[in-house]
């Protein structure tokens, strides 16, 4: 400071004697410079002056503040050194501040020998400008090429557009800040990551917005912004959102606040601002985010700041509709305006958002009536429109091409169309992404290889940016089976930007097109012919035929098979048909004869063998349809393919064979019939004893299993019986961590093996190609704690089925039954190692069994045999794998049982683009364990009843998830499925499927997640003291070291009552600091702490009958056996 105050006094005697010299017209040997004017002034507005700069040497010149002698940037000289006399043209940017400012320029020679200086003022800037917005509103943050707030300033709490709009932060006083790294990715160049951020939060500060409009604004409104922490994508958010026509008066927004789909950043929210309170033309809309409880503003326990990034934005709460024609059966053969996507939450392509413009709403889902007619690859949703291919500026992996194809063969039949020329029109455009940069996506049009058709003007020219434009490209000769794809140009490179966005297709038929003679039959759903049942025998006069795939051949009406497409299935007779499940057909039914066997199955009998076509080779059957028992009984699914919930054999019938009619029930005791004729070729087989899951084909009211496999899943314990439980087996590879050493505490390598100290006996081994370089054992170090890692290569070559990982397993109790096995693997996306592979199994190491199915996150449905390698363990890469065990295969206490992950084949490489090499790197992540795979083998709850017994949850249908307290560690981290509250329960933000018990919390942080009772009716009209007993599991997670979720719970209630104290106290029974000296004498204080339940109990005082008591927190917490009793 001392240096600029002297230089500042220099400045003023200068001011006063230095400009003395300007008018001596000697020149002499020492250097002299001067000024002519005494003083400048520019306007806030900015402009440009002119400095009379007078001298006999080189001379150069700076600017500096007035105040503090820092040099400024504000003004720029269009010379900043020169010789002799000058007229120096200075250009003084706007005031973007409502004080003036005052800068001294500063002219000196270059030997500084003389030195002249005046003072340049210039006047207060404006706030706002312009005559309002423009509908829809777009107001972005732009910077200049120094990275700083371009077209806004910011004094204090508020932020001044240029184009008007102001934005404020009220309440509490607090000082807005810029800044171009509101977030952490990418980890360079993140500059388009830019916004304010505000902090710290009051209850009711709040962050306003005042925008000026120029036409009228009223009706259904959607406002859109990007933010960073302040959670209002989640249930129990700290802030109400309202808007104001004078700022005085607010109305709450009547929407709920929802995320983006492609990014955790994009928030929006839906309006309605009634016609009799319509914002007038000329007038402001003013909006606000108001904070009803400071401390959970802020999602982040260390960051209690909030960022506004990027855009705000209001527009329609929907896009307009589309003026593209329907398809008919005439001239239109395809059209789509997207309007199945109008209501969609993203960002408009032509407005000016930066990074917000690359917001979309996830992935594009199909409208049904265009099944079979439109596939895409990687098309994302947009509000009326569709982006095609995927970018993300924060995220270089997500680079990816997409297509959009038309196939014409359902359309062309439907039309009676054999050949034609087609015209396809539509709109497109590219984009400037985040960087400023065009996409360049090279848009093409391309038609199939195989059918002839060719493109005309398929090569797009002139697609603008941001701009949607019209283009026309013709088909020639397109055929049936011709397939049309609008798509881009290849990637070069993995983080080429090749999206684009297409709307309002119309294909259409060019001139006279061929069609089929009027003789050939014309395709018909399934459904229409079993519409045609009459009450006895009919005759089918018109001259259809049916498509569909064969889904049963063995355990059908004598001499039938059945067939389904999309929507019904139908039993057809043919004699000696030799059609194979999977088989696609063709059959004609003119003259055809339609009735109910016996059974009351549909049949149709074609009047001639030659009416039944193979028309595809055997593929893939449709999946089966999860049905109820009233579903089956109904006969709603007569002919299709179903699954039926976990069954069993009824008691009196577990002697008999399948032949004939069995009956099945469910755990409630709900029944239904399977039914196996005597010529099925299971007939003779034993009826299950055990409970599973069933498949089979829907019968008019009972089920037709159509092999012994539909039944391959009843392997499980009988309802009501003990489930008989392994006790698991946790082969984790344990990091340890001393200083800024990283080691392993429970395992060691050698020759491709990994032998286990803990659990003991266990190993896993690389087997296959075992002379390539490159196996080892590694741990991230920087990253968690547990990520310890087996590195293989020697994957694919001539003997790939030889190659593996084993696993060893020294089994700690008899192995036997239904058994999962969960695991971590993945490889980075440039590995050139096998994409595809599964899982098998033995009791010896020498027999192997397939027929392992594979579940992955959200860990639904019924999983596949083979999966595909993803590039990261938290997106799907820590799998469980499940199968039966028999009784014949078991393994003692003491034995050991084999697991082998291997190659599904060794053609699809993981890496895009590469082949299958040896040297590709497979990375098996974390560790593994083995589990039962049965509902109720672990935490089964033994709950109490009587009379003083209020309500009780155990949560014992909760099943497919990794089980944290075996423990599963990082594996628990891939989430389950959102889990289905029992009745009357209620829940809020994240709660998730657990393995007898639930999931409350999605991140140690999570501060919004709850579930909570139903009313406490069996109080009756009394009113008491009661007591809320639990069981609570606290999360352990961490980074560089074992990092406790926090212990905080909390008891709420409403209806009536009040809740007290929770006991024991959760931070006095677990360690709370976070452990960084990971070692085997340190860690198991942690461990047991942490993977075991705690038994805590609330009162609750003046319970009614309409309390309910919700439990609540901050951090991830595992619930289980909620018991509440009357004192």
């Amino acid at each position: 400071m001392k240096k600029y105050l002297l230089w500042i006094c220099t400045a003023a005697a200068l001011l006063a004697a230095g400009t003395s010299c300007t008018d001596d017209p000697e020149v002499d040997s020492v250097g002299r410079v001067g000024i002519q004017q005494q003083s400048l002034t520019a306007s806030g507005d900015g402009e440009v002056l002119t400095l009379n700069v007078t001298s006999n040497a080189y001379w150069h010149l700076e600017f500096v503040d007035a105040a503090t002698g820092e040099s400024i940037r504000w003004v720029l000289p269009n010379e900043s050194t020169g010789m002799g006399n000058a007229d120096v043209k200075l250009t003084v940017a706007r005031n973007r501040s409502t004080n003036g400012r005052s800068a001294y320029v500063n002219v000196t020679t270059d030997s500084e020998s003389s030195t002249a200086s005046i003072l340049l003022s210039q006047g207060a800037g404006t706030v706002g400008g312009g005559d309002g917005y423009d509908f829809p509103i777009a107001q972005r943050f732009s910077i200049d090429a120094n990275l700083a707030l371009d077209n806004a300033f910011i004094e204090g709490a508020a932020c001044y557009f240029d184009d008007g709009m102001i934005l404020r932060r009220t309440g509490s006083p607090v000082n807005l800040e810029f800044s171009t790294k509101t977030h952490t990715n990418p980890t360079s160049n993140w500059y388009f990551q830019r916004g304010v951020v505000i902090g710290s939060w009051e209850t009711g500060d709040a962050l306003q917005l005042e925008i000026p409009v120029k036409e009228e604004l009223s009706g259904d409104l959607r406002y859109s912004y990007g933010s960073r922490r302040d959670g209002t994508q989640n249930a129990g958010h700290a802030w109400v959102f309202e808007w104001s026509a004078d700022g005085e008066n607010w109305a709450e927004f009547d929407g709920t606040c929802s995320g983006g789909a492609s990014d955790a950043t994009w928030k929006t929210i839906d309006f309605t601002i009634p016609a009799d309170k319509k914002i007038p033309a000329g007038g402001k809309l003013w909006i606000r985010h108001r904070c009803t409880d400071g401390s959970k503003a802020s999602t982040s326990a260390t960051n209690k700041t909030v960022a506004y990034q990027s855009a705000f934005c209001i527009t329609k709460a929907s896009a307009e509709p589309t003026a593209v024609p329907p398809m008919d059966n005439d001239k239109v053969v395809f059209s789509t305006g997207f309007d199945d996507v109008i209501d969609a939450k993203a960002a408009y392509i032509d407005l000016p958002l930066d990074f917000m413009s690359s917001w979309n709403d996830g992935t594009y889902a199909l409208p049904k009536e265009q099944a079979g007619i439109v596939s895409v690859v990687s098309c994302w949703t947009r509000p009326g429109f569709l982006q095609v291919g995927r970018g993300d500026e924060a995220l270089i992996t997500r680079y990816t091409q997409g297509a959009y194809t038309i196939k014409l063969a359902p359309r062309f039949e439907a039309m009676r169309i054999s050949k034609s020329d087609l015209k396809l029109t539509f709109l497109a455009s590219a984009m400037i992404d985040a960087y400023g940069k065009p996409t360049d996506p090279g848009v093409v049009v391309k038609a199939d290889a195989a059918s002839g058709a060719t493109v005309e003007g398929g090569t797009l020219a002139g697609v603008a940016n941001n701009e949607f434009k019209p283009f026309t490209v013709y088909v020639r000769n397109a055929k049936p089976e011709t397939e049309i794809t609008i798509t881009s140009a290849d990637m070069a490179n993995s983080t080429d930007d090749v999206r684009f966005f297409l709307d309002d297709i119309l294909l259409e038929v060019e001139g006279e097109p061929e069609r089929p003679s009027a003789d050939d039959p014309v395709k018909a759903e399934v459904s229409a012919i079993r519409a045609l049942k009459g009450p006895g025998e009919v005759t089918i006069s018109d001259n259809y035929y049916i498509q569909a795939r064969v889904v049963a051949v063995d355990n059908v009406p004598a001499d039938c098979f059945a067939v389904q497409d999309a929507d019904a299935g139908i039993f057809v007779k043919l004699a000696g048909h030799g059609l194979a499940v999977g088989d696609q057909v063709e059959v004609v039914v003119k003259d055809a004869r339609l009735a109910a066997d016996a059974d009351g199955l549909l049949v149709v009998t074609p009047t001639a063998a030659d009416k039944v076509t193979k028309t595809q080779a055997a593929s893939e059957v449709p999946a089966a349809r999860a049905v109820s028992v009233a579903d089956l009984t109904a006969g709603t699914y007569e002919a299709m393919l179903v699954s039926l919930p976990e069954s069993q054999v009824v008691d009196a019938d577990l002697a008999k064979n399948m032949s004939g009619n069995i009956t099945l029930e469910l755990e409630d005791r709900t029944t239904y019939v399977m039914k196996t004729y005597a010529s099925a070729s299971f007939a003779s087989t034993a009826v299950p004893q055990k409970r599973g899951a069933v498949k089979g084909l829907a019968g008019a009211s009972f089920l037709l299993p159509t092999s012994a496999d539909d039944l391959a899943a009843m392997t499980g314990t009988r309802f009501g019986e003990a489930v008989y439980a392994i006790t698991p087996i946790s082969g984790l590879i344990k990091v340890s961590r001393e200083g800024s050493v990283y080691g392993f505490r429970n395992v060691t390598y050698a020759d491709n093996t990994v032998t286990y100290s803990s659990p003991e006996g266990c190993t896993i081994t690389k087997i296959g190609n075992e002379s390539v370089a490159g196996c080892t054992l590694a741990n991230t170090g920087s990253a968690t704690i547990y990520d310890g890692r087996f590195l293989t290569t020697g994957w694919g070559g001539d003997n790939w089925q030889d190659n593996g990982l084993v696993f060893k397993i020294k089994a700690t109790s008899r192995i036997v039954g239904n058994l999962r096995f969960g695991f971590g693997l993945f490889a980075a996306s440039t590995q050139a190692v096998p994409k595809n592979w599964k899982v098998v199994w033995s009791h010896d190491n020498v027999s192997w069994n397939d027929g392992v199915r594979v579940l992955e996150m959200p860990f639904t449905g019924e999983g596949s045999e083979t999966f595909a390698l993803t590039t990261a363990a938290n997106t799907r890469g820590y799998r469980m794998a499940y199968f039966n065990v028999p009784e014949s295969k078991a393994v003692a206490q003491g034995g050991f049982f084999y697991v082998k992950i291997m190659q599904a084949d060794n053609t699809t490489c993981h890496a895009s683009g590469k082949t299958i090499s040896t040297a590709g790197q497979l990375l098996f992540q974390h560790g593994f364990y083995l589990a039962t795979h049965e509902k109720r083998a672990y935490h089964t709850s033994m709950l109490p009843s009587g009379e003083n017994v209020l309500l009780t949850e155990g949560f014992d249908d909760a099943f497919l998830a990794h089980d944290y307290f075996i423990p599963s560690w990082q594996m628990w981290t891939n989430l389950s499925n959102e889990y289905t509250m029992p009745d009357g329960w209620e829940k809020a933000g994240s709660v998730y499927e657990g393995t007898g018990y639930i999931r409350v919390g999605k991140s140690a942080t999570d501060n919004a997640s709850s579930i909570t009772t139903p009313a406490l009716t069996a109080l009756g009209n009394a009113t008491a003291n009661v007591t809320l007993k639990f069981k609570i599991g606290i999360g352990l997670g961490g980074k560089n070291e074992y990092a406790p979720d926090p212990c905080t719970v909390t008891i709420t209630t409403t209806g009536s009552g009040t809740a007290g104290t929770l006991t024991p106290d959760l931070s006095t029974l677990l360690p709370q600091s976070d452990l960084t000296e990971i070692t085997n004498a340190t860690a198991p204080e942690y461990e047991n702490a942490y993977h075991r339940w705690h038994e805590v109990s609330v009162p609750i005082s003046g319970a009614t009958k309409d309390t309910r008591i919700t439990i609540g927190g901050t951090g991830r917490h595992f619930i289980d056996d909620i018991v509440i009793t009357k004192d």
